[in-house]
């Protein structure tokens, strides 16, 4: 706080000094009220961003997992579906087994590209979602220490506003005593 030279006058200050300065420390206040409220309503705008974000991540990694889920199944799918007809021929039950082993194969291969893709996926929604989730955490610290701050500083206002009425109701009793004295006389 600035130091303020309140002019003197007869037991007290001048009563016009002392308003003024109320006036100066109300208007200091609000303005800072008015940055600290402005302050607030831009960290919960970007709270609300970051969990607009952490939302639209979630939703892709529930839509990830179901793909992965429903992966496995699609290559077992077309394994279960009947198969055309072969023309056999003496060697043929022979090419058959190795056809159907080699179709096997594949299907295992697709299957674990699949479950391996979705699993990459998942790790990286997780990693996703564990920075959303510390930049959330960091902004709700931010705002709260921000509430803290405003809430300290208006509790100071309060008590330079308590003060101030004290030195008001003082010098109206000095002023008070002057008047009386002055009229017994």
């Amino acid at each position: 706080m600035t130091n303020h030279n309140f002019r003197t006058a007869l037991h007290g200050f001048q009563r016009d000094d002392v308003v003024q300065f109320i006036e100066a420390k109300t208007l200091e206040h609000e303005k800072e009220l008015r940055q600290k409220n402005d302050e607030i309503s831009r960290l919960r705008a970007q709270l609300d961003e970051v969990n607009q974000k952490l939302d639209a991540q979630m939703v892709e990694n529930r839509r990830l997992q179901t793909v992965a889920e429903e992966a496995p199944a699609q290559p077992k799918a077309a394994l279960d579906a009947p198969m055309a007809p072969i023309a056999t021929e003496p060697d043929s039950d022979v090419k058959l087994k190795e056809m159907e082993l080699a179709a096997y194969r594949r299907a295992e291969m697709v299957e674990r590209h699949a479950r391996e893709r979705a699993d990459e996926a998942i790790r990286r929604l997780q990693a996703v979602a564990a920075q959303s989730n510390a930049q959330i955490a960091a902004a709700n610290q931010a705002v709260n220490a921000m509430l803290e701050t405003i809430c300290n500083d208006v509790r100071q206002f309060e008590q330079v506003l308590h003060d101030a009425c004290g030195v008001i109701q003082q010098a109206s009793e000095c002023f008070g005593t002057v008047e009386r004295s002055e009229q017994e006389q």
